[in-house]
Parts: structure tokens; C-alpha cells; sequence
């Protein structure tokens, strides 16, 4: 059961950068996505970004997401993992809904949610992964 401190959570983006072709990370994260979008700039450069969607969500934390991409990412094969290194850039945006309680106009300060823990951390800097987080604004109707 998921309690209402994590219940702003939305998920992970992953988003990749290289002048490299990106297709062999494609076809491996294809069956833990939402929605994948991939392109290729004037300039050159490849873009591959996708929303990561767990088969079941036992606890929908942050912290749970990353570690579950990280186990992912640190099992695909050597040409995948050739594609993911050489990627000039490799991030993860931990997304958050802003919700407006009841009795106050103020968005509920969802930043102070744990993104990841310690361990999380350190695989995170192995892989060069660089972590941002989003917040939407909350939907006035609400």
C-alpha cells in the first residue's frame, strides 16, 4: 500500500545524449518503458529519452525506480553498454506532481522526499548518471 508522504512520486525519464547511434539501447530498455522517443539533431547528435515503467510497483519511491534502472542498466550487453558509455550525457529526471492541500494554497514541499539512498548514489556516479528532479505544478482544479 502506498502511503500519502509518497504518493507525489510520478517516475523516472531517462534521457541519453551521444553522437553515437543510440539503437541498441533502443531495443534494450524498449520492454521497461511508457513512452520512448529517440532522434537524431542537425548537428549530429542522438537523443533517446524514455519514461521507465516497472512491470509491477510494489513501492512507488524514487529511490526504488533508480536502483531498479541501475540493475537494468549494469546487466545490458556490450554493445548496449559500449552505446551507454559512450554517451556524452546519461540522466535521470525523478519526476513530482505539486499538490495544493485543502486548508492552503502552498505546494506541498515534495523535495524533501529521500531521491536515493547512499548505495543508489554511488551506482548512480559509477555509470555517470546525473540526477535531476522536476516538479509540475499543481493542477489548480484539484
Amino acid at each position: 500500500m502506498q502511503n500519502a508522504a509518497d504518493s507525489y512520486f510520478l517516475g523516472v525519464i531517462v534521457q541519453l545524449h551521444s553522437k553515437y547511434n543510440l539503437d541498441s539501447l533502443v531495443n534494450a530498455f524498449r520492454c521497461h518503458t511508457k513512452s520512448m522517443f529517440t532522434n537524431q539533431s542537425d548537428d549530429g547528435i542522438n537523443t533517446l529519452s524514455f519514461q521507465y515503467s516497472p512491470e509491477r510497483r510494489r513501492c512507488h519511491r524514487p529511490d526504488s525506480d533508480i536502483r531498479n534502472l541501475l540493475s537494468i542498466i549494469e546487466k545490458i550487453g556490450p554493445c548496449e553498454s559500449r552505446a551507454w558509455r559512450q554517451s556524452s550525457s546519461r540522466t535521470f529526471d525523478i519526476g513530482f506532481q505539486a499538490v495544493t492541500t485543502p486548508n492552503t494554497q502552498d505546494p506541498i514541499h515534495v523535495t524533501s522526499k529521500k531521491l536515493a539512498t547512499p548505495g543508489s548514489l554511488l551506482r548512480l556516479a559509477r555509470l555517470k548518471i546525473n540526477i535531476v528532479s522536476t516538479i509540475y505544478p499543481a493542477d489548480p482544479s484539484a
